[in-house]
């Protein structure tokens, strides 16, 4: 599987890897297109994880503020069932 070349851009390393699993994994186009992009989010996420680490032990940067991922939609609160009945007249009041 290829990696991205230093300083390549991602159209080329797209480019590059979709003939390259094409031609050597008998992937179709499609497949190829999506497997290649997922690995140029691969590799580029932990490039720049590595480059965080690296500036972390030389000191270059602290970690002065907590970062937690979560997931960018809101949950939705689930009713009550005695609510639910509430609202859909069941309970006549």
């Amino acid at each position: 599987m290829p990696k991205p070349l230093p300083n390549e851009s991602k159209s080329d390393y797209v480019s590059r890897c979709i003939e390259y699993v094409v031609k050597n994994e008998g992937v179709e186009q499609k497949a190829a297109i999506g497997k290649c992009y997922g690995l140029w989010e691969h590799f580029h996420k932990n490039n720049v994880t590595e480059k965080i680490d690296v500036f972390l032990e030389q000191g270059t940067i602290t970690p002065d503020i907590d970062v937690t991922i979560t997931d960018s939609k809101p949950k939705k609160k689930k009713k009550s069932p005695f609510r639910r009945r509430l609202q859909s007249g069941i309970l006549g009041i």
